[in-house]
């Protein structure tokens, strides 16, 4: 499992199967979960609801993308 921060809110990112699994099982009700639409990948959670500000989400959400083997897709 790999931990980033972005704009002080913790991202806690799976690296494989396990780690999905563990952060499914360990996140609480108000967690916010990330995943690449249609693609098998890794999953993405921070702490808490998801930010209002939409430019954050969209942020928090590419670096989802940015830790991916998808990086290079558009």
């Amino acid at each position: 499992m790999k931990f980033y921060t972005y704009k002080d809110i913790e991202l806690r990112i799976g690296s494989n199967a396990l780690d999905n699994e563990s952060l499914f099982n360990n996140a609480n009700d108000d967690d916010t979960w990330f995943h690449v639409y249609s693609f098998p990948s890794a999953h993405m959670w921070i702490n808490g609801p998801s930010p209002e500000n939409k430019n954050t989400l969209y942020q928090i959400a590419l670096q989802l993308k940015k830790k991916s083997k998808y990086k290079k897709m558009s």
